[in-house]
């Protein structure tokens, strides 16, 4: 039997959820009782923190997105990023699962380091989702 393989593709839900966590934060600086310039500077520096955040795990458009992830037989997963290189990787105990959003917290075991994955029910194909959680729970 060949391992579990993961496609991943943007995602809807995350764009729609980081765009809401920029308009709260928007809104939080614009209370503030501070001069106006530093509220655009903080604006712009949120802006530009949730556009990159969009780009790697909503979009998938960062080099360093997870686009691919296979679940080996050893209980280890291979991730593929949107550049094509990829990697052999635990899942951390640290990852959080639930029916609609899965942020999962990889270490890698031929390099120290770690990758993080959010996958939202969109990121992936129908049932797919659903099979991917099982996977995961029960490895």
């Amino acid at each position: 039997m060949h391992p579990p393989d993961f496609q991943l593709r943007p995602s809807q839900r995350l764009l729609a959820l980081f765009g809401v966590l920029l308009l709260i934060s928007f809104s939080a600086i614009l209370i503030l009782p501070i001069n106006a310039g530093l509220k655009f500077l903080m604006c712009m520096l949120i802006s530009a923190y949730i556009w990159h955040i969009c780009r790697q795990y909503a979009l998938l458009k960062s080099k360093e997105a997870i686009v691919r992830i296979i679940r080996l037989n050893d209980g280890r997963w291979r991730l593929v990023t949107a550049n094509g290189k990829g990697c052999i990787a635990s899942l951390s105990g640290q990852s959080t699962i639930t029916a609609h959003l899965s942020i999962l917290n990889f270490r890698f075991t031929e390099k120290p380091g770690r990758q993080n994955c959010i996958i939202a029910g969109d990121s992936l194909d129908g049932k797919l989702y659903q099979y991917f959680l099982m996977t995961v729970r029960f490895q």
